[in-house]
């Protein structure tokens, strides 16, 4: 339950009113210092407002506070236990378990806020349990993980220790098939989205994959983030863009556009 948008490059938005947004303040550079970064994926909030960033091509984790402030990272590129092959999703609980999708790795590890290494569970393949290039990861109220996978194009679900509870989707553009899906979000009614990246919408389903409506999105989806009112925020790849629907997919807002400015 990803509750709060930071945009790729982590520029953090505020609304004024419905179609007039206006950027707060940015951080970040390109580079492998604390606080830069190398093709930034996702990213989720904590309760205490820490904001963590998955560094894809630096093959790490990097914490910073709300405003931008680098705290601490954790990861280096590697197969062992807390390293990274491409790090792509992210989520964090509110009890402070950080669950990270190691997309190279096929497999989820989880750590503490400081990044200790906890857990984790996968491998390469298509079976049960296994993955190929797991993108986006997000938990209902129940502590589930759920977990979306580009190369197997369906979802996965697993207790929070990551015991298989079940899966839905498959190659192809009816309801409930995918085109390489890049990330999951859970809503606050419990509704699971998906970012179905090259068929151009947004799939929700029940939290064990009943398909329950879609939407589509005028272009190629990229990540997600849902507000505490089921507004549903989507980062268009190829129009730059953040789009804004309600949680049944009604078109509302948008803002952004191409460019290295504030809030482009």
């Amino acid at each position: 339950m990803k509750r709060f948008l930071i945009i790729a490059g982590a520029v953090a938005v505020a609304a004024t009113a419905w179609g007039a947004w206006t950027a707060e303040f940015e951080w970040g550079q390109s580079g492998s210092g604390a606080g830069s970064f190398n093709r930034p994926g996702n990213v989720a909030v904590a309760a205490n407002t820490n904001v963590y960033v998955a560094d894809q091509q630096n093959h790490r984790v990097q914490c910073f506070t709300a405003t931008g402030s680098f705290r601490w990272a954790w990861g280096t590129r590697g197969t062992g236990d807390g390293q990274f092959d491409n790090p792509s999703g992210i989520a964090v609980t509110p009890k402070g378990r950080v669950y990270v999708t190691d997309e190279g790795g096929n497999r989820v590890q989880f750590f503490t806020l400081r990044g200790n290494f906890l857990g984790k569970w996968g491998r390469a393949g298509s079976g049960n349990g296994s993955f190929n290039a797991p993108c986006g990861v997000d938990y209902n109220a129940r502590g589930d993980v759920y977990v979306v996978e580009w190369g197997n194009h369906r979802v996965q679900y697993f207790t929070k220790d990551g015991s298989y509870k079940g899966k839905w989707g498959g190659p192809g553009s009816g309801a409930g098939e995918f085109s390489n899906p890049c990330d999951v979000n859970v809503s606050p009614n419990g509704y699971i989205y998906v970012d179905d990246h090259r068929n151009g919408r947004v799939q929700y389903f029940t939290e064990v994959g009943s398909y329950v409506g879609s939407f589509e999105v005028a272009g190629f989806p990229g990540s997600a983030a849902i507000a505490a009112n089921g507004d549903v925020y989507v980062a268009v790849y190829d129009h730059c863009c953040i789009r804004i629907y309600s949680s049944t997919g009604t078109p509302i807002s948008s803002f952004g556009e191409r460019g290295s400015g504030l809030g482009k």
